[in-house]
């Protein structure tokens, strides 16, 4: 579908003390497109300090003045939800509204607001967002324009009006009226007609990178900076990611935290384990996990456990050194107690770690996107029948950080 096509329709604005450029990006969407299908949006939604709140406020919705309803009548444009709720104020850090934009502090946290909801917004797939610029300071343009660049989709739109010399930033000019009316230049002082104004919309274009599978960035919780990180972590610049797998003592037990570019994976004490495993294997170089293994020798498994699985030696080793007590030791023992040899299921041993692969890789898809999987997850190898798994972090960028208990210790096996 085409934006106006969409059942949701928003037209969202920064703003300053010149709320007129909200009353004239929508005479450009809805009155003179210039040849373009009309945007009638059904909602506006502003966001703003206090001083532009109160200036939108007075202008735009006030009874002696409701220059926005005036629009609304004038060219008979209707269905559109716009009241003071509305209207979003920035707030400080102590929770208080900004009444302006003036240090560093304020403008990350008026960067981390537009952020936040231009993610929010973009969530529904019934919506159509068209975002304008041209209001506020400078930087708040820029941090909407660049938050639609993280989460705009095929139809959201971002503009900049243009309001012909003269007619700019006068205070009495909102859009241009059915009726002419004169105005006084504030700068010549010469009179002259809004017959006259021209109102042009530029639309701006965005690289969509949500569109481009990004997906790492979708948590509608992140601020402006964490957005830009991530963008850049999933773009793979610089020297690509790290793996990081850290194992802290916890008495009879370790617990394990696997980070990938300085993010925590989600993931179960027993996926974090096996994750640890196929990193140390990726980097000693040895043969990855199939379904085709043979024996290297038993080594302790519980009562009834198939024996004789070369891999489940290596997994028993790193398990046991987390200690007795471990979740990885004690999921390990109780994923195989009842197996034998002869089943089915550990003929084909690997099926029954496919679940935890599966969610592993999930985790990572959530840190990195679709294509991060490929480039620094679990992968397979091989034809049917002979498939074999492996991380695709390339070993010098896998870093073990090991219980400082067994530090001496390079690997389990």
């Amino acid at each position: 579908m085409l934006p106006h096509q969409y059942p949701r329709r928003i037209l969202l604005c920064v703003s300053g003390t010149s709320p007129q450029i909200i009353t004239e990006t929508l005479f450009a969407l809805a009155v003179e497109t210039e040849g373009r299908p009309i945007f009638l949006p059904t909602e506006v939604r502003v966001l703003t300090t206090s001083k532009g709140a109160e200036q939108a406020r007075l202008s735009l919705l006030a009874e002696d003045r409701n220059m926005f309803r005036r629009l609304c009548r004038d060219y008979g444009l209707h269905g559109i939800h716009f009241d003071a709720s509305c209207i979003e104020v920035f707030r400080g850090v102590d929770g208080q509204p900004l009444e302006d934009i003036l240090s560093p502090g304020d403008n990350e946290l008026a960067a981390d607001h537009i952020t936040r909801v231009v993610a929010e917004l973009s969530r529904d797939e019934n919506a159509a967002i068209h975002a304008s610029i041209a209001g506020g300071r400078k930087t708040m343009g820029f941090y909407l324009g660049y938050a639609m660049s993280l989460f705009g989709r095929e139809q959201d739109r971002v503009s900049h009006v243009l309001v012909s010399e003269g007619f700019d930033g006068h205070r009495e000019f909102f859009y241009k009226p059915p009726r002419p009316v004169t105005l006084r230049n504030p700068v010549t002082g010469w009179e002259m007609s809004t017959s006259d104004a021209r109102i042009h919309l530029a639309e701006i274009p965005i690289v969509r990178l949500r569109s481009n599978e990004f997906e790492a960035v979708s948590s509608r919780s992140m601020g402006f900076s964490e957005a830009v990180e991530r963008a850049n972590r999933r773009a793979g610049g610089g020297d690509g990611l790290h793996l990081t797998i850290r194992r802290d003592p916890g008495g009879f037990a370790s617990t394990i935290e696997a980070r990938i570019g300085g993010e925590a994976l989600e993931l179960t004490q027993p996926q974090a384990f096996l994750l640890h495993w196929f990193a140390l294997r990726r980097i000693e170089g040895m043969t990855q996990p199939g379904r085709e293994w043979v024996s290297r020798g038993a080594f302790r498994y519980p009562r009834g456990t198939a024996k004789g699985l070369g891999y489940l030696d290596e997994l028993y080793r790193l398990a046991e050194s987390y200690g007795p007590q471990s979740s990885a030791l004690q999921s390990l023992q109780q994923g195989l107690e009842g197996n034998d040899t002869g089943s089915e299921r550990m003929r084909e041993p690997i099926r029954w770690l496919e679940p935890l692969l599966s969610k592993i890789n999930r985790a990572i898809r959530k840190a990195t996107g679709s294509v991060g999987v490929g480039q620094y997850g679990l992968i397979t190898e091989g034809q049917r029948g002979k498939i074999r798994y492996r991380l695709a972090m390339p070993p010098e960028r896998i870093r073990i950080e090991p219980n400082p208990a067994s530090a001496e210790r390079t690997t389990p096996y």
